[in-house]
């Protein structure tokens, strides 16, 4: 079998573009003392590496000073992030409305909710989250009105 000719790539959305570093993608090409019949058990790719940089914070929403009423339903970035254990989750709302506040890992399964179809008033809310108990990695956490508007946003846990 030849190995030299394949062609393999690493997709990468436009969430994770900004925190790509450089030149960090490797092809790990096993040696026959790590698998003596690689080629013969396993598909014809190698395995594909790439390395982002999570510990650079892309973006800002300024909260709401005050008793002012925000405009647009917002959730902002939670800070610190990356975290460890804890971290808030900051949203807000233009009008009193049922909130539902939801963490997912990266395969879509819900590990917790934070607020409970609760009814919540205009004005800025922050939730504290606790990551004791999960791994290490990359969470989802979304905002969903009774209104229908959802909003998500991604944040690292580091242990």
């Amino acid at each position: 079998m030849r190995y030299h000719d394949m062609i393999d790539n690493v997709t990468n959305g436009n969430e994770l573009f900004a925190s790509y570093l450089q030149n960090s993608v490797k092809v790990f090409v096993p040696t026959s003392s790590f698998i003596s019949n690689y080629g013969e058990t396993t598909s014809d790719h190698y395995p594909v590496w790439a390395t982002f940089d999570f510990t650079t914070l892309t973006s800002i929403e300024q909260p709401t000073a005050g008793n002012e009423i925000p405009s647009r339903v917002s959730l902002d970035q939670n800070y610190p992030n990356p975290f460890n254990p804890t971290t808030q989750i900051t949203y807000q709302l233009p009008s009193s409305q049922k909130v539902t506040l939801q963490v997912y890992d990266m395969l879509g399964r819900e590990v917790a909710t934070l607020v409970n179809n609760q009814s919540m008033t205009a004005g800025s809310h922050t939730v504290n989250f606790d990551g004791n108990g999960l791994a290490s990695g990359i969470y989802i956490y979304r905002l969903h009105l009774a209104d229908g508007t959802t909003r998500m946003r991604k944040m690292t846990l580091i242990k």
